[in-house]
């Protein structure tokens, strides 16, 4: 808030005159800031420049991102229909999805239905510490890993097994 002191001359309604007189200015500051905004780092422009290959790539890529928001933080991305408004084939969608996959720009939670990278991209006014903290707890739940220990003549062998994606959607 800013105060500042003002001379104006104004009538006196008692004897017609005109006489200065102070007043006190108040202007109420306002920031014109939004509320939110979109984050961008840097690891997402190095990861869109290994998915883009066409104009057409880049299309689809800010169609896809531009799903998600503050309150559609998981969605189902269909090849089919994302083909279909892009007028493409389900395929070069399809190509698109994986290579997102394979840069992290994308993390696959069940059947169809995908997460946005907030280490890379976060959606305007989104709560980038819970999406941070909801992608940490995905990740972990994708690396689970098994360690088995066997007998093997006279010693203790231990290994690790780390599922691969492919296998564990079956499984899930």
């Amino acid at each position: 808030m800013i105060t500042n002191i003002v001379t104006k001359q104004v009538l006196n309604p008692e004897t017609g005159e005109l006489m200065t007189e102070n007043f006190e200015q108040i202007h109420k500051h306002k920031d014109n800031i939004k509320r939110g905004f979109t984050m961008v780092y840097k690891s997402y422009d190095e990861a869109v420049e290994r998915v883009i290959t066409s104009k057409l790539d880049y299309a689809l890529l800010i169609s896809i991102r531009n799903m998600f928001s503050r309150t559609n933080t998981q969605r189902a991305l269909s090849a089919i229909d994302i083909a279909k408004v892009f007028d493409t084939t389900r395929q070069k969608v399809s190509v698109l999805i994986k290579k997102m996959l394979e840069v992290r720009l994308l993390v696959k939670v069940s059947r169809l239905e995908y997460r946005l990278n907030p280490f890379m991209y976060l959606p305007y006014m989104s709560n980038g510490f819970e999406l941070q903290k909801e992608w940490k707890e995905i990740e972990q739940s994708k690396t689970i890993m098994m360690e088995i220990d066997f007998r093997r003549e006279d010693e203790f062998v231990s290994v690790i097994i780390e599922p691969i994606d492919d296998y564990v959607e079956e499984w899930n």
